[in-house]
């Protein structure tokens, strides 16, 4: 694989980065049509000179999804994708190039060869062209982000700064506004998904930095090397945060894939110092994350907890509403699937009026078993990739991407996991250009 000379401006980057962060506070305790659409502004404008920073404004614009929806009185998916669409066409301009690897060009037309024949053969083709078109809005998403990263030498770490500071200005906003003492469900709209959803990822990365950071390793997942002890207190401050969204499917992806980076740690890096001593450590991180999730039960937020106790995992309701939406399913939809967003038609049909709550069982609904295969196959290969690669960047980062949204999210609507399979394959193709981040 070729390298691109392209090399984005970092200083301008991080100023700007800054400046982002910011505004996104600023719009978060006064949410208005004013401070949404100088955040935007913001982003637009600065993506003209560092068109990274059209990616990064679409993480940080994503994790106050309901907030800048709210206030335009406009989708924030139709205010969000334009900024991916400006981040390649100035790249372009600029003389960028638009190359996409292979395997992933194989990926993304097959996914929409049979989303196209899944939605043309629909119940409702006519209703779901919306989802149909979000669908595609998620892969071209994909794409981008990974022909950033091939072709632009410090776009991986910009990506990676920009979820860390985005979960920056969701703690300052929460402390700010008063409503993280509540210790309850933070108060950033309707959107703790994409809230959890966007720490989640901040805090892998921090954790692989630290490892990184205590080995002396010259590798970064930034473009800055930060001191450890900065580096350990964003992790907690993220780790905060994300305990106050009281989500429990992010908890359950975090444990899954920090536990993965940990092996990985072990196994792929082959880690010289006395394992014994992780080993300890380990069940030590877990009962503390399981304090805090029995501190959250006793608090505000407890009703929330109620179904993460393992003696309710039989009843959890994910199970009903999953068996709804799939007994409903007839002859050639378990092939090529019953359609975008057609999970909650079916359910609704069993008196379930509710979203899949899982990326991996709406991709069986919406895709049958051939899409689902195709995914699965996919999956397969990163997960090779990256250990063939001893890539523990990727291996934890698909390995959240798996966790994370087995028991949240749709197929078409979370295109924050979307994102994370290409920062998956971003931290592959950076290994492969024997990038120095």
């Amino acid at each position: 694989m070729k390298n691109n000379d392209k090399i984005i401006n970092i200083k301008f980057y991080n100023l700007s980065i800054v400046i982002l962060a910011i505004l996104a506070i600023i719009m978060g305790l006064i949410p208005s049509r004013i401070t949404a659409f100088v955040f935007l502004g913001a982003v637009v404008f600065s993506a003209f000179k560092e068109p990274t920073l059209a990616y990064a404004g679409w993480v940080m614009g994503y994790a106050f999804f309901s907030i800048l929806t709210d206030a335009t009185g406009i989708l924030g998916y139709f205010l969000l994708t334009p900024l991916i669409l400006q981040g390649v066409i100035i790249q372009i301009f600029k003389g960028g190039k638009f190359t996409i690897p292979v395997p992933l060009v194989v990926f993304s037309i097959s996914i929409i060869i049979v989303a196209s024949f899944s939605w043309l053969f629909s119940r409702a083709p006519q209703e779901n062209i919306m989802a149909f078109a979000m669908l595609l809005t998620a892969i071209f998403t994909m794409i981008s982000m990974v022909n950033t990263i091939r072709n632009y030498k410090g776009a991986f770490g910009a990506i990676n700064q920009a979820y860390v500071f985005t979960a920056i200005a969701i703690f300052f906003v929460t402390v700010l506004s008063g409503d993280f003492l509540q210790v309850a469900r933070l108060n950033i709209g309707d959107n703790i998904r994409r809230v959890a959803n966007v720490t989640t990822p901040a805090i892998i990365m921090l954790y692989i930095e630290i490892i990184f950071l205590s080995k002396k390793d010259k590798k970064s997942i930034f473009n800055n090397r930060f001191p450890i002890w900065l580096v350990i207190f964003l992790f907690l401050l993220c780790l905060i945060v994300l305990l106050a969204t009281a989500s429990r499917g992010a908890y359950l992806g975090l444990i899954v894939s920090g536990f993965c980076v940990f092996l990985g740690n072990l196994v792929l890096l082959k880690a010289k110092s006395k394992p014994i001593k992780k080993i300890i450590l380990y069940p030590l991180g877990i009962g503390g994350v399981w304090w805090a999730i029995r501190f959250v039960q006793g608090s505000a937020a407890g009703r929330y907890m109620s179904s993460f106790r393992v003696s309710s995992f039989g009843d959890n309701a994910r199970w009903l509403i999953w068996m709804g939406g799939f007994v409903q399913m007839k002859g050639h939809e378990f092939i090529i699937g019953a359609g975008p967003n057609s999970f909650r038609q079916l359910a609704l049909l069993s008196g379930y009026d509710y979203n899949p709550h899982s990326v991996w069982f709406d991709t069986f609904i919406t895709l049958g078993l051939i899409g689902f295969s195709i995914f699965i196959i996919f999956t397969l290969f990163l997960l090779t990739k990256s250990i063939n690669k001893r890539n523990l960047y990727s291996f934890g980062i698909l390995s959240l991407s798996i966790g994370l949204y087995s028991t949240h999210g749709n197929l078409t609507g979370s295109m924050d996991f979307w994102a994370l399979l290409a920062l998956c394959y971003g931290g592959i193709i950076i290994d492969e250009l024997n990038y120095k981040t």
